[in-house]
């Protein structure tokens, strides 16, 4: 297994390294450290100043910045001591780079902090988070909130598709050497059927024992993982939501989840139950990402 871990020395980092380490120890996993070093002069100039400021004053911003970076990435290197650890440190967009970085080093996970954000600046920029889950193809774990316990509670949403089957099976090779207790979760969504009320009601009560007999399935082949197994069977209008709610109540240390990376226009007009989660959970997502390829 290959880790990339892009860091940005702020509050979550520490939270983040922590969780890095306990699992690249499990997997005898290779870490890619990274770090994103804003341009100096988009970081420390406006951009009418492009004609004014001296381009060798530039360099030497950036020569500065990359070392400060590469010093405090040393120290992280060292608290991952026992690991292989490789580190890189770019100039450019943090999102570009990792983005361009999992796919150019083979990365089989990406674990990064996420940081609250005001409603304005959701709007406006959005989180590198998101947008790494947005627009990357590998699973992302996205570590918010206190250090998760591995070996606690874990909720995985299943809404029987093939993107969240491959999401809880991922999910429990990640966390086999933990073995947590596993809530799986299924949010009933009502389908508006036009036929006879005597036959959708037929076909609904149908459809309802076809689930329950595949869940119950799906509970026991984790449980024949080693994991102690839950099912939970909700109803809601917002899947995200009922996610979210239900990790509070159970309390959950980790959601796992899929995402079918819906285009563009599709995620306009659908919106999108794995960024809605990210932006509502105060507790660690980890998100099995399958684009549009």
């Amino acid at each position: 297994m290959k880790i990339l871990a892009p860091v940005d020395f702020t509050d979550v980092t520490n939270s983040q390294i922590r969780l890095v380490k306990e699992i690249a120890l499990k997997h005898k996993a290779q870490v890619v450290l990274f770090h994103a070093v804003s341009p100096p002069l988009k970081a420390l100039y406006p951009e009418t100043f492009v004609g004014v400021v001296n381009p060798a004053t530039l360099e030497e911003i950036e020569k500065e910045l990359i070392k400060t970076a590469r010093e405090k990435m040393e120290g992280l290197r060292d608290f991952l001591s026992g690991l292989d650890v490789d580190l890189k440190v770019e100039v450019g967009d943090p999102r570009e780079k990792i983005l361009e970085i999992e796919e150019k080093e083979g990365i089989d996970l990406v674990i990064m902090g996420s940081h609250s954000k005001t409603l304005i600046e959701k709007v406006l920029v959005g989180s590198t988070a998101q947008k790494v889950v947005r627009y990357g193809t590998k699973p992302v774990l996205v570590v918010k909130g206190k250090d998760p316990n591995l070996s606690g509670k874990v909720l995985i949403a299943y809404d029987l598709s093939e993107v969240s089957l491959k999401a809880l099976k991922f999910g429990l090779k990640l966390l086999k050497p933990f073995l947590p207790q596993v809530y799986l979760l299924h949010v009933d969504q009502k389908i508006e059927l036009s036929m006879v009320e005597d036959l959708r009601e037929r076909l609904e009560e149908d459809l309802k024992k076809e689930r329950e007999r595949h869940l119950k399935e799906v509970l026991s082949q984790i449980q024949e993982e080693g994991f102690k197994g839950e099912l939970l069977l909700e109803k809601g209008v917002s899947p995200a939501q009922v996610i979210v709610d239900k990790a509070k109540e159970t309390g959950a240390d980790l959601i796992v989840m899929g995402s079918r990376g819906l285009s563009g226009l599709k995620r306009v007009l659908l919106g999108s139950t794995s960024s809605e989660v990210i932006d509502r959970s105060p507790i660690p997502i980890l998100i099995f990402k399958e684009g549009d390829r």
